[in-house]
């Protein structure tokens, strides 16, 4: 094998389109062999499909070629790199493709809040991935991209960092049937909080009950304008932690309930993605380029200055900035999952030619927890002979 498969973006998307099948195409991509010292060759597994693809990647000139992504593999040849046998799983951005070749080089070991010493490149970079002694009937590989991994941290960071929850309060996540929400509200949960989701369906709603959410909304079926109303049934009492994933006016009608001293982690812009079928309303310029400036979506909130007179702590950040609670993290999901304290989900499309549509189904929000593609055969997968995996 020569050459990789890939999923390249054709050009820069401007705010004001949506991504669709026409931005993507399938290249065959030489790969750099033979490798060389401290080189791997890595079959992709899983990869992962995330709304920061639209709300950053995607956005950028620089990043037309291959579609930058998280994903899990399988080292199939190694070159001189010690702790990174053929055979042994691996995590890192190896994008949308095929196979990949990586370099171990650079690698830094970081202790974790645990004690533990883990070899890592930068907060996203190249890692081992240790396996559970205990091999459950699914794979244990797509929650490395889920539920023990960015998503779950970033859960993780901004409900005990940010919002902090605590017994008597009461929390609410928006986007709460997505990868990083409905962990979120099972961890606010917890940690003795009421919490209450809002997601796009009545059967997501259900789902989200499911999974242990006290109440859910479902703010497709709200009347233009009945947001801050719909919330003030569900929160009598106000709200004191707010898990942000959407922004605009859902954040303005947390802003008008909010209690003295509310904390809200905002993770997430996704209203600012334009109405599907919405016109261009910035043209590319006269090479085919987008705009320098695109168009801005923006709310103009009517309850901002809540934020001075409630004392409220407002806070974006992302997961890469609370790296050092990975270890921590890690070991309390870990036992919550195993004594089913928590419960994930993921919807999981096949084939590398599946990454676009993927996107673009989340971002329609189509998906259930965290949204994969399997992009080869999962050694760890129900039926398949374990006895070479280490």
């Amino acid at each position: 094998m020569a050459s990789a498969r890939q999923i390249h973006l054709l050009r820069a998307l401007r705010r004001d389109e949506r991504p669709c099948a026409e931005h993507f195409a399938e290249r065959s991509v030489p790969l750099p062999l033979p490798l060389t010292a401290g080189q791997l060759l890595v079959r992709v597994i899983y990869v992962s499909v995330d709304p920061y693809l639209f709300q950053y990647a995607l956005l950028q000139p620089d990043n037309v070629g291959l579609v930058q992504s998280r994903a899990v593999g399988v080292v199939e040849e190694a070159c001189t790199a010690p702790g990174f046998p053929a055979g042994c799983f691996v995590y890192g951005s190896f994008g949308w493709a095929s196979h990949t070749v990586v370099s171990t080089s650079g690698l830094v070991t970081v202790t974790m809040a645990d004690g533990s010493k883990r070899a890592v490149a930068g907060s996203d970079g190249l890692r081992r991935i240790e396996l559970p002694t205990t091999l459950h009937a699914a794979s244990s590989l797509p929650r490395f991209l889920g539920v023990l991994g960015m998503p779950g941290l970033a859960a993780y960071a901004g409900v005990t960092r940010i919002i902090r929850p605590a017994e008597g309060k009461h929390v609410f996540i928006s986007s709460a049937a997505g990868a990083v929400g409905l962990v979120a509200g099972q961890v606010a949960r917890l940690l003795g909080a009421r919490v209450v989701g809002s997601t796009s369906s009545e059967a997501k709603c259900a789902f989200l009950l499911e999974h242990g959410f006290d109440a859910a909304l479902n703010y497709r079926s709200v009347p233009v304008g009945g947001l801050a109303a719909a919330l003030a049934r569900l929160f009598p009492s106000g709200i004191d932690g707010y898990f942000d994933c959407v922004g605009g006016e859902m954040l303005d009608a947390v802003l008008g309930l909010a209690n003295e001293h509310a904390g809200i982690a905002v993770c997430g812009l996704i209203s600012t993605l334009p109405a599907q079928g919405a016109a261009n309303a910035s043209p590319p310029t006269s090479d085919g380029t987008p705009s320098a400036i695109p168009p801005e979506h923006v709310w103009q909130f009517r309850h901002f200055s809540r934020v001075l007179t409630k004392q409220l702590r407002i806070e974006g950040f992302q997961a890469r900035s609370h790296f050092d609670l990975f270890g921590e993290y890690c070991e309390a999901m870990s036992a919550w999952l195993d004594r089913g304290e928590v419960r994930y989900s993921e919807t999981i499309s096949h084939g590398l030619e599946q990454c676009p549509q993927a996107l673009m189904s989340m971002l329609e929000g189509d998906n259930l927890g965290k949204q994969l593609v399997q992009i080869s055969d999962d050694p760890l997968a129900p039926g398949v002979n374990h006895e070479r995996v280490c």
